[in-house]
């Protein structure tokens, strides 16, 4: 899952499980493997979701007539 080209790094998966338990200081200082491969998850998720509305949108278009 690492190899994966969306993964987001360690430091903005630490940023977002201090937001999501809502800890300014930080919930710890090591962000567990099960975290990060969640994110990487959740962020390949969401690129594919925004890519196919971009290829839906591209399909959605009509050709003016030649």
């Amino acid at each position: 899952m690492t190899d994966h080209p969306i993964t987001p790094p360690p430091e903005l998966v630490q940023q977002w499980m201090n937001e999501i338990y809502d800890d300014p200081n930080g919930v710890d200082q090591f962000v567990s493997s099960d975290d990060r491969a969640l994110a990487a998850r959740a962020a390949q998720w969401g690129y594919l979701q925004h890519e196919k509305a971009l290829l839906d949108a591209m399909h959605a278009t009509e050709l003016p007539p030649s």
